[in-house]
Parts: structure tokens; C-alpha cells; sequence
């Protein structure tokens, strides 16, 4: 017992590893979390011990959130940052401020790893579909099909795809809180292997009357490049991105600076190079050039020139260019969409 116990107060020193679910206007709370080093932002809540919740999460969102929280294994804690966790079905959940998140955060996590708290699953304990028994043989669904084990659909009978390959076709919904997708964007697809044949995309916009988010001092377009340096596995980088967002006296030198560590062959560009071209616009074709322009734009900004915000993108647009995609380059392709997709949420009306 007493290895166990100095195990606990060991645990309790290492970095909080947190999953975000980021509703609306979470920016600066992102930029805060992926900047200190007393956390550890992961990619998906089975790796988190904490889960955070930022921004405005519309009611229409409020379900996915709780099956978010679930996934986060036991024993786990929730913080909800200038919020109600009550409106949000997070009886357990503790509020604070952005200013106090992270050394809550701590003291959070220091409670959950020594045995002092453990927040109950919101959702149900049993599946809820009933599809068990189905088969002739004792499994689910008909025939040989596999059912809808926890409401998630099996792979359907092989039919021919793009490629002229038959393969089982898979269809799945992820969002709005996937860590690796931008805040609030829902994605449908229909896969087959790991081609995307059918691609819909849906933003979750704010409720009527939400309240406006105070303006705070970062850069969206660099908290959109923290978040691409973290997906391809530049999480230092992501690091040094995340701080120059919330500076908001950051020098020009600076932004120069991570702009020549990452504008290489080698470096950033070996994500972004071989991705596909797009046809939208206001949009840089090249996604490369994408995540240049943020990187120009944060440079203007440190001079003194005026930010400009993004511009929505309509998201028919450009679910239909990530049609015949594979999953990793779509992947990369929204994440260097994702200031016109935050935008896109806001403004449902260019949505489709």
C-alpha cells in the first residue's frame, strides 16, 4: 500500500492529460492548454485524464458531449471553463475561469489519480439497441451481418468502388468533438477501405441568443497551426505556435523564426505538400500555402496591421472535393481549413 500511495503522489507531479471538447469561440482556452507545460493536450479522450470543456456547446451538441465524457476511462474528473456545467448534463463537472483553468487542472488531476474523485458515466451503462440475437447463429443483425452493437453501424456487403476494388463499405458519423477535426464540424462518410466514396459536412452553429465570447488577444490562424503541428507529430512546434497566438506583442522575429523551422521539406511541408489541390473560393489552393498564409497573416499583424478575420466556406463545397480522398489526406485537409470552417459554423447560412 505504501508503494501504491507513492506511486499516486509520483503521478500526480507528471503533466494533466487533458482532451478538449471545444464548442464555439474556444481559441484562447486551446492556445493556454497547448502552450504550458503543466499539460498534456492528447488526441482522443481513452488517452486523457481530464476533460475539458470550452466555449459555447449548443444544446443540439450537448449528447455527443456526454458520450465524449464517457469515453474518457475511469477514473476521470471534467472542468467546464466559464460555464454551467448543469445545462450541460455534467452534474460532476467543476466550473472555472480561463484564468484559473490550469492550476485547477492540477489540483483536478492530483484528486483523480489519488484516489479522491471519479466522475460517473453521464450515459447509459447497457447498450441501448437492441441487436444481439438477431443471427441465425446468436449474432446481431441478419444473416451475417454484425448489427448496430452500441448504435454504430457494421460494414455494409462489398460493392465496387472508385478504385474498381469490391470492398465492405463502412459508414460513419465523427463530431463535433473530434480533437483532430476543427470545433463544432460534424463529418458522414461512406468508406470503403480507407477511400472516402461519400462525404457530408455539417457545422453545429451556436444557439439563438448565446452569449458573444469576450474578444481575446489570439490568433486564430496560429492556434489552427498548433493544432496541424500537433496532428502530424510536431508537438514541440505545435508548443512554440500555441504561445505566439496568445502574445499578443509577439515580435515579427518570432513568427519568422517557426516559419523557417517548419517551411522545409522535412518539416511541415512533408504533410502538406502531397495533399490535394482545391477549388474554393477565397481559399488558397495549395494547403501548403495555407498554413503560409496564417503564418504571413500573424507576421502583419505583429507590425501593426489590421487582422482580418476568415471567410466561411460553404460546406457542400468542400465535402464533395474530399470524395475519393483517403482518410489521412482528408484529415489534413480540413485541419487546413479550419479558421474558414470555424467561420462556417457562425455562419450557417453559406452552409449546406
Amino acid at each position: 500500500m505504501a508503494v501504491m500511495d507513492r506511486l499516486r503522489r509520483v503521478a500526480a507531479t507528471a503533466p494533466v492529460a487533458v482532451s478538449v471538447a471545444l464548442g464555439h469561440g474556444a481559441d484562447a482556452v486551446l492556445a493556454d492548454l497547448r502552450a504550458d507545460a503543466r499539460v498534456d493536450v492528447t488526441a482522443s479522450p481513452r488517452h486523457a485524464t481530464v476533460l475539458v470543456v470550452a466555449g459555447h456547446v449548443p444544446a443540439a451538441a450537448v449528447a455527443a458531449l456526454g458520450r465524449v465524457h464517457d469515453q474518457v476511462p475511469a477514473p476521470r474528473a471534467t472542468v467546464v471553463v466559464d460555464g454551467d456545467p448543469a445545462r450541460l448534463d455534467l452534474p460532476a463537472a467543476t466550473a472555472t475561469t480561463r484564468a484559473a483553468l490550469v492550476d485547477e487542472l492540477v489540483r483536478v488531476h492530483a484528486a483523480v489519480v489519488t484516489g479522491q474523485r471519479h466522475d460517473s458515466p453521464v450515459g447509459p451503462a447497457d447498450n441501448p439497441v437492441d441487436w444481439q440475437g438477431i443471427g441465425p447463429h446468436g449474432q446481431g443483425g441478419e444473416g451475417m451481418m454484425g448489427g448496430v452493437p452500441w448504435g454504430r453501424p457494421m460494414a455494409m456487403p462489398p460493392t465496387v468502388g472508385r478504385d474498381g476494388l469490391a470492398l465492405d463499405r463502412l459508414a460513419l458519423v465523427v463530431g463535433p468533438f473530434l480533437a483532430v477535426l476543427p470545433p463544432m464540424l460534424e463529418v458522414e462518410v461512406g468508406l470503403q477501405g480507407d477511400v472516402l466514396e461519400e462525404v457530408e459536412l455539417r457545422t453545429v452553429p451556436p444557439d439563438p441568443h448565446a452569449p458573444t465570447p469576450p474578444p481575446t488577444p489570439v490568433d486564430s490562424g496560429l492556434v489552427a497551426l498548433a493544432e496541424l503541428l500537433a496532428l502530424v507529430g510536431l508537438g514541440a512546434l505545435a508548443t512554440t505556435a500555441a504561445r505566439l497566438a496568445r502574445t499578443p506583442d509577439r515580435r515579427v522575429e518570432d513568427v519568422a523564426a517557426l516559419r523557417r523551422r517548419i517551411d522545409r521539406p522535412w518539416g511541415l511541408r512533408l504533410g502538406t505538400d502531397d495533399l490535394d489541390r482545391l477549388d474554393l473560393p477565397g481559399v488558397a489552393p495549395d494547403p501548403t500555402d495555407r498554413w503560409r498564409d496564417w503564418l504571413a497573416s500573424a507576421a502583419s499583424t505583429a507590425v501593426g496591421d489590421a487582422h482580418h478575420a476568415p471567410e466561411p466556406v460553404a460546406t457542400d463545397e468542400v465535402a464533395a472535393q474530399l470524395v475519393g480522398m483517403e482518410v489521412g489526406h482528408a484529415v489534413l485537409t480540413l485541419a487546413t481549413l479550419r479558421p474558414q470552417l470555424a467561420a462556417s459554423a457562425v455562419a450557417p447560412a453559406v452552409s449546406s
